[in-house]
């Protein structure tokens, strides 16, 4: 099959999960709702793999457990979403926008989020490891038992956030905003929190062993 008929094959095949993800009982889009655009109802266990919904306003759709798996998500509006035990890996989320969004047990190993805005977002127990949240926005996000093993992490803002039981082997903290953070128990064995700020960090318990501080802001 050429590669013209391959990409016009994959685009319906997302065409149409889309609308399923989006409509009602019976598949038909919702009233007053655009389907190629919004998904405000359904979509648990939706295949969307590899899908290109870049820039598409899916605020507070149901989601639980949709494959996402390469999807370009990027600058899409995710505001409230439901993503629970969604796979998300290799996904394409920079610029998106996850306020509020529910990502709790969501695989977002190798994803990209760079810039992303995750403000009060449910990400515990995600698995994060790899990923690319750099810039990103975690003002106040749940990432209590998370795994973010060498996440790219740098620039990042987590004022407030909260990262008890946190898995952050090697991540990179570089110039990330920690202020006011829970991170009891948190697991930072070989981070980099170059230039980092957390004044007012609860850090209780916190394994800082080869840590990189150099520069890094720990007062209060």
């Amino acid at each position: 099959m050429s590669s013209s008929r391959l990409a016009s094959s994959l685009a319906l095949a997302c065409a149409v999960s889309l609308l399923l993800a989006c409509g009602g009982s019976d598949g038909g889009p919702l009233p007053d709702t655009d389907a190629g655009t919004d998904c405000t109802a359904r979509g648990r266990y939706a295949d969307l793999r590899g899908c290109d919904l870049s820039g598409a306003n899916l605020t507070y759709a149901e989601l639980t457990e949709a494959n996402l798996t390469d999807a370009d998500l990027s600058s899409a509006n995710l505001t409230g979403t439901t993503l629970t035990d969604a796979d998300l890996s290799y996904a394409d989320l920079s610029y998106a926008d996850l306020t509020d969004a529910e990502l709790t047990d969501a695989d977002l190993s190798y994803a990209n989020l760079e810039g992303a805005d995750l403000t009060n977002a449910h990400l515990s127990y995600a698995d994060l490891t790899y990923a690319d949240l750099s810039n990103a926005n975690l003002t106040g996000a749940d990432l209590r038992g998370a795994n973010l093993g060498n996440a790219n992490l740098s620039n990042a803002d987590f004022t407030n956030a909260r990262l008890a039981e946190t898995n952050l082997w090697g991540v990179n903290l570089t110039n990330a905003t920690l202020d006011g953070v829970v991170m009891t128990g948190a697991y930072l064995l070989t981070a980099n929190l170059t230039g980092a700020t957390l004044t007012h960090a609860y850090l209780n318990n916190a394994d800082l062993r080869d840590t990189n501080l150099t520069g890094a802001d720990l007062t209060g």
